[in-house]
């Protein structure tokens, strides 16, 4: 039958022991624009394509879910680590993206990619502006950076959705009234197909990709949904934890990632659907994405998931669309996608 429509926000669930990351990339519009996918778990949630961490003894990682809010506004990062003894600091950071500034309440600027040293405690209290007409979904981190070092070894990220300010109502006095011309009875308005711009995603400190898509065509009446999955590369996600690196081999504590796509290849609109992975990691582990949109005849929707904790040799992840049969879908055998991964041995 992986799904994005309009501007949308995607939230995904992590393992306690397992932290899942995931970028959206949108290739469709939706009618009903942004859409925000569910979130849920336990304390150590993390959000999509969002937290990884290094291993199961050092980590970095953000409690609750991906965060939503107005520019200018206080933002609030809970964050907690664990098994982390080493003298050293901790920054965050975020990366550079046109029109996107933090600071921190007292209005010291914190610049992008090299971020700021920050306390220990908890929430880390921050300001985000945004120079934007649209919302814009970024990846926030908080790396740890032992004493006498440059570099992170240990990194927890976030999503956080930038909303730009609504401008205050103009109040006017309402125009005179003027005459509405009778529709003409022989013409209907139609969308022109073309390419537009749908929104701009950033996994975590990646360079930008800008998503667009086709108007696709409209449903036929009585047309049926046909929603299917398929793999579009395999690979992990670099030492920083900021970009996908297309691969066949994973090596031992790298972090595994999985790109796919869902989409619609029938006639008529789908009704809301939701997907999971079963991914190979030590301890099983079923991801639940949340409930997505519907897809109109054509569209197609981007996902990456990166993992970490995978199992050692040679390792299948398997994606199913719509898993409890809940949507009427004219082709039940294209629901399923499977990737492979080799993880070197111990």
């Amino acid at each position: 039958m992986f799904p994005y429509p309009s501007p949308f926000r995607a939230r995904l669930a992590a393992h306690p022991k397992t932290t899942i990351g995931v970028i959206v990339l949108a290739a469709a519009l939706i009618a009903l624009g942004a859409v925000m996918l569910g979130v849920g778990g336990p304390a150590d949630t993390v959000s999509l394509l969002a937290s990884l961490f290094t291993n199961s003894r050092e980590r970095i990682f953000f409690v609750g879910s991906s965060y939503d809010v107005p520019a200018g506004e206080l933002l609030r990062l809970a964050w907690e680590r664990e098994g982390i003894r080493d003298a050293g600091t901790f920054r965050f950071t975020y990366p550079c993206v046109k029109g996107i500034k933090f600071s921190f309440p007292d209005g010291t600027a914190i610049p992008c990619d090299v971020g700021a040293v920050i306390a220990l405690a908890s929430p880390l209290e921050v300001v985000p502006a945004l120079d934007a007409a649209l919302p814009i979904t970024i990846f926030v981190s908080i790396g740890f950076i032992p004493e006498g070092t440059t570099d992170a070894t240990v990194i927890g990220s976030t999503t956080v959705t930038l909303n730009p300010k609504s401008p205050p109502p103009i109040v006017q006095n309402p125009p005179e009234a003027t005459p509405t011309p009778a529709p003409s009875k022989s013409r209907t308005a139609t969308l022109t197909p073309g390419e537009r711009k749908v929104a701009t995603y950033e996994f975590p400190a990646g360079s930008t990709t800008t998503t667009t898509f086709v108007v696709p065509p409209s449903p036929t009446p009585n047309g049926i949904a046909d929603l299917a999955a398929n793999v579009i590369a395999t690979g992990t996600v670099d030492s920083s934890g900021n970009a996908f690196v297309p691969a066949s081999t994973v090596q031992k504590g790298q972090q595994a990632a999985i790109v796919f796509d869902a989409s619609n290849r029938g006639t008529g609109t789908s009704a809301p659907w939701n997907f999971v992975v079963n991914l190979p990691t030590s301890e099983p582990y079923l991801f639940r994405s949340g409930t997505q949109a519907a897809l109109l005849p054509g569209e197609k929707i981007r996902f990456t998931i990166g993992f970490s904790d995978i199992r050692s040799g040679t390792t299948t992840a398997v994606i199913t669309i719509d898993p409890d049969n809940a949507l009427k879908d004219a082709n039940r055998d294209n629901d399923h996608a499977s990737a492979t991964f080799y993880r070197v041995p111990d």
